[in-house]
């Protein structure tokens, strides 16, 4: 005990924190491993009593709470072994009792109680800067529809929300394609960071049930994945690292002149030289007109990136909403072409700021 704790300690230190959820497969309360437990007979329950019992289990790794989180959530809440009473195919004596989509013989339950009441696990994980968080959970649906109280995902990072999505039954079925009832169906969320995160933000998921009284909600499986993403998936695509010290933003590893961040935005090779793109001044009725095209990555859409255009090389307005009739902007596919009339003056410049 000593020693997993301390090794939990060094971790958080490190920020090397573990971000898949403890008992994520809600097998650890009955695993002769952990708790010298059996698993639970077909059909057996533990119910997390949040009154005078103080001999009820809680489900290791995880909090039941109310809708505002303030207090242990009240109903028949915790977890099972589901049998024929629930799901026709959860019995024992076929595949031991264990449907496609669960993992393991138990599922967590979210059973009456007041709407919103959701199962909480904190990870030690901080959020990191360029990373695609994908929270992943396996929603029964038991043979009787009508008692499904709907679910929402929610990911939260120091606290606040930053990603939720929610699904009806209708919604499961379109999912699997048929009727979801009498199984489990898997559901996901992500959450995409940005190039920076404020520091300490620590992670967190929440399964919560959209129905009160009367209604269920059964899921199992859950898993909590990170990916690279934005700058950092550019990086290890081409460097094979989001790590590698040739990626810093300002570098230029292949000397064309043009910065990692800026190859990235761009949509160009980091270690293949490249030509910049140019700005042409094309002649129109209308007037001198300079033309520029942009050979943006369509996929990109990082906030904090701009084109500004300026005439002077001092003062400096946004493309997209500089609010200035003589700028005609047009983002399509994997360009920006931008046109502005030059008037009385004799050049223009453009620029991209990216975060």
């Amino acid at each position: 005990g000593l020693m997993d704790h301390a090794t939990q300690w060094r971790n958080i230190l490190r920020g090397t924190a573990a971000l898949v959820p403890r008992n994520g497969d809600f097998e650890d309360n009955q695993s002769p491993a952990v708790t010298g437990l059996a698993p639970l007979a077909d059909g057996a329950g533990r119910v997390v009593n949040i009154g005078t019992d103080n001999g009820s289990p809680s489900v290791l790794g995880w909090r039941i709470l109310t809708a505002d989180g303030r207090n242990a959530a009240g109903g028949n809440n915790g977890y099972f072994n589901p049998s024929a009473s629930t799901y026709a195919a959860a019995v024992d004596s076929v595949n031991g009792g264990v449907l496609p989509g669960m993992a393991g013989k138990h599922v967590a339950v979210l059973d009456g109680g007041a709407a919103g009441n959701y199962f909480l696990n904190t990870t030690r994980a901080n959020a990191a800067g360029d990373t695609a968080y994908t929270l992943t959970v396996a929603i029964g649906v038991r043979d009787n529809p009508a008692t499904f109280g709907g679910v929402r995902l929610d990911i939260l990072a120091d606290g606040q929300v930053v990603a939720t999505a929610s699904y009806t039954k209708t919604a499961l079925d379109g999912l699997k394609g048929s009727d979801a009832a009498g199984g489990f169906t898997e559901v996901s969320l992500v959450y995409e960071t940005g190039a920076s995160v404020a520091a300490s933000q620590p992670l967190a998921i929440r399964i919560a049930k959209a129905g009160g009284a009367g209604t269920v909600l059964d899921f199992d499986n859950v898993r909590f994945t990170a990916a690279d993403s934005g700058y950092s998936q550019f990086l290890s695509h081409y460097f094979g690292s989001s790590s590698d010290p040739r990626g810093g933003s300002s570098l230029d590893p292949d000397g064309d002149g043009l910065s990692n961040r800026v190859e990235y935005f761009l949509g160009l090779d980091p270690m293949v030289a490249n030509s910049a793109p140019r700005m042409t001044i094309v002649s129109e009725a209308e007037g001198r007109i300079a033309r520029y095209v942009v050979p943006l990555d369509p996929a990109i859409t990082e906030p904090g990136f701009e084109l500004q255009y300026s005439f002077d090389l001092q003062s400096w307005l946004p493309v997209a909403s500089s609010g200035d009739d003589a700028v005609i902007s047009t983002r399509t596919g994997s360009s920006w072409t931008v046109e502005i009339a030059l008037g009385t003056h004799p050049r223009a410049f453009l620029r991209m700021v990216a975060p």
